[in-house]
């Protein structure tokens, strides 16, 4: 009998990224994604609820630590100051997984189900965004406002950094900067 081997969610992420970037999302089943990664079926449920859900490992844990962020924010900055650490905390955090980001993000763009759920899931950053400033005691109006301005920042602030070459200059944290002050120059300009 095999031994039992560790990282079964890992060696599934692999697998399945590995097998979508070579034969397609609709062609590749997860019997196929759990025998690449040397484990039953079973496994891959117990990680994953379906084989698209792979592609968005980490979305979770993104969205965590935008939250985590906004509720660690020194108690006297301002909601916007605040909104820039989060998103400043996202963007690292996808930096820390480029590569993988960056193949998930050409399997998305070439899968309409999947672009379908990518909005889905980007609206959850706005959402705890907004969680998070909730629970610094911003009014539901002000928190609600917020979160949508800080998911037009990332949103704008990812476009950008996907479409640059992988050793750009610019990093994510970057362009989220150059995304505010463009809100703030702007501001400044509309009065």
């Amino acid at each position: 009998m095999p031994r039992w081997k560790p990282d079964a969610q890992g060696r599934l992420e692999r697998a399945a990224l590995e097998l979508f970037t070579c034969h397609g999302v609709d062609e590749t089943m997860v019997a196929d994604i759990a025998d690449r990664a040397g484990v039953t079926t079973c496994t891959f449920y117990n990680h994953f609820r379906d084989k698209a859900e792979v592609v968005f490992r980490g979305h979770a844990e993104l969205c965590r630590v935008i939250e985590d962020a906004v509720r660690g924010a020194a108690p006297d900055e301002p909601p916007f100051a605040v909104l820039a650490i989060a998103l400043r905390a996202g963007a690292a955090r996808h930096e820390a997984d480029a590569e993988a980001i960056r193949v998930r993000h050409a399997l998305i763009t070439g899968h309409p189900a999947l672009r379908e759920r990518e909005l889905l899931k980007r609206a959850g950053v706005g959402d705890a965004l907004v969680s998070g400033l909730r629970a610094r005691g911003l009014d539901d109006r002000t928190a609600t406002l917020l979160g949508a301005v800080g998911l037009a920042v990332f949103t704008v602030a990812y476009d950008e950094w996907i479409d640059a070459p992988a050793s750009g200059d610019c990093s994510f944290g970057d362009l989220v900067d150059d995304a505010l002050s463009l809100l703030d120059s702007t501001d400044r300009r509309l009065q």
